[in-house]
Order: structure tokens, then C-alpha cells, then sequence
């Protein structure tokens, strides 16, 4: 990943209220040629789009979690869109991005670095296990383990 596109990713992070860093990368994502990804945030923001685009599911499944579309479900709670395929495998998009991960512990440590990355995930439930410390275990609010919550890691 590029310095720019983990700056923005970091100016998210420390501002995950703030709709400016989310229109800032947005913009960026654009002039990139990333115009699908880029609509997703502004639509979800303004409360024009609610489900994932057709276009982006496939993608997305692909890049998170390695798997290709089939079986893919999609629900809308609140105005977040919840992808997911089987009952361990679910991504909860907030404001464009995916802010919340269920995976088993495997997929989680295969794909840990780049769903960190490209999104402000502040959630993790790993489905099959108690979590390990990883280095983004300071941005997490809450950690799960098969569905339930506990505090994050101190000092790890």
C-alpha cells in the first residue's frame, strides 16, 4: 500500500466521526480510478446507498477474505450494509467502510494486515477461538470471541 492511501486510512482512524477524512479519501479513491469504492462512502454518507453495488460485492469478498461472490448475503440494519457467507465470515460496512469483521481465526490471520490497512475496523469477533495480541490491537474497541465481547488487549 501506498504512504498517501495509509495516511488517509490513519486520518479515518483518528477521526472515525468525522465525514471530512471519509470525503477526503473519496476523492482520492476518484482520481484514481476507484470511482465505485469512492461512490460507496459518499453514498453511504449521505444516505443514498444503502446496500453494497453489485459491482463491488465480488471485489470485496475477493480482497477480504480470499473467496469469490457465491453465497454471498447482504443485509441492511440502520443504514450499515453486512456482507457475509456462512455463519463465520461476515464484514459490517459503516459510512462506506468496514468497520466490523467476524472471520475464524485462520482468515483473520491471513488478511489481519490488509483489512487494517484499507479500513477503520474497531471490531473483531474471531469466530473459532480466543484472539491472539496483534499490532493493531490498540485501535480495537471491543474484541469477540464466538459472538461475545470482551475489553480489548492492554499494552499489547
Amino acid at each position: 500500500m501506498d504512504d498517501e492511501r495509509r495516511a488517509l486510512i490513519a486520518g479515518i482512524c483518528e477521526s472515525p466521526n468525522d465525514d471530512l477524512p471519509r470525503l477526503v479519501y473519496a476523492d482520492w479513491l476518484d482520481e484514481r480510478g476507484e470511482s465505485v469504492r469512492a461512490n460507496l462512502i459518499r453514498g453511504h454518507l449521505n444516505k443514498t446507498i444503502r446496500k453494497m453495488p453489485a459491482e463491488l460485492v465480488g471485489n470485496e469478498v475477493s480482497a477480504i477474505a480470499g473467496h469469490h461472490a457465491d453465497g454471498v448475503s447482504q443485509s441492511v440494519r440502520g443504514g450499515d450494509c453486512t456482507l457475509g457467507y456462512g455463519e463465520n465470515h461476515q464484514f459490517k460496512y459503516h459510512r462506506g467502510m468496514v468497520t466490523e469483521i467476524v472471520l475464524p481465526k485462520a482468515a483473520f490471520l491471513i488478511h489481519a494486515r490488509s483489512l487494517f490497512e484499507l479500513n477503520p475496523i474497531d471490531r473483531v469477533t474471531l469466530a473459532d477461538c480466543d484472539p491472539a495480541p496483534f499490532e493493531y490491537a490498540d485501535r480495537m474497541a471491543t474484541w469477540g470471541v464466538g459472538g461475545e465481547s470482551d475489553p480489548p488487549f492492554e499494552g499489547v
